[in-house]
């Protein structure tokens, strides 16, 4: 990292180190399975082809599921960044993951004026 560097942005790479080195294989949440390894996701016995980005939104998500996610969390954990550049790069994305996942696009949930939520479907947990 170039000098001077800014503590926060110093703070959330080191954050993402350490998630880096304390994940699992697979995260699964209902229908959707992310393998971390081979960065593949598979929902609905269908593969998902998706962009760098796309696949770090959606596994945030679905490791947060049921939960509200901020916008501000997405960007300081799926962005790396401490800040808003005022754009409007989150929506994109939701929108995109939104396409690929078809007629299942409802399982990302706009929460208005927050943030969005991956709905956990009743009877399944987090594995």
């Amino acid at each position: 990292m170039p000098k001077p560097f800014d503590l926060s942005e110093l703070l959330a790479r080191v954050r993402a180190l350490g998630r880096r080195g304390q994940r699992d294989r697979y995260l699964e949440v209902g229908q959707l399975r992310i393998d971390r390894q081979d960065r593949t996701v598979t929902f609905a016995g269908a593969d998902l082809d998706l962009t760098h980005r796309e696949f770090m939104l959606l596994g945030y998500l679905a490791r947060e599921a049921g939960r509200v996610v901020s916008r501000v969390e997405l960007l300081q954990n799926v962005w790396e960044t401490a800040y808003d550049p005022g754009t409007n790069m989150i929506d994109v994305h939701v929108k995109n993951l939104r396409t690929k996942l078809g007629e299942h696009a409802s399982m990302i949930e706009t929460v208005r004026g927050i943030g969005y939520r991956w709905q956990a479907e009743p009877g399944n947990r987090v594995a």
